[in-house]
């Protein structure tokens, strides 16, 4: 199965506290030379990183739902206890809102 080598995304300010990156995944792991496609990703940053426990993706389920929408209301879902010590990390899946499809 081929891997992503790339550790780190390159993350740019998006919408208000929100960062934004696109990462280039294959269609299929098992045959690459199908291509690629881009998705979105978005993450909400603990104002106080020294006290961060690390960070939480979340995906609310579908098909058809923007992982990038929810984080985006995470404020309203989860608990500030939870948002006080975790960053917040959403994508949207293939074809879905700020991802690309697959032709």
């Amino acid at each position: 199965m081929a891997t992503n080598d790339s550790s780190t995304l390159d993350w740019h300010k998006c919408e208000k506290y929100f960062q934004c990156a696109t990462m280039t995944l294959p269609i299929d792991y098992q045959d690459a030379s199908i291509g690629t496609f881009d998705m979105a990703v978005i993450r909400f940053r603990d104002a106080n990183q020294h006290d961060r426990l690390g960070s939480l993706v979340v995906n609310p389920g579908g098909p058809g739902v923007s992982g990038i929408e929810y984080a985006l209301n995470a404020q309203y879902v989860i608990d500030p206890d939870v948002l006080d010590r975790y960053d917040i990390v959403g994508f949207d899946p293939r074809g879905i809102g700020k991802s690309s499809p697959i032709h």
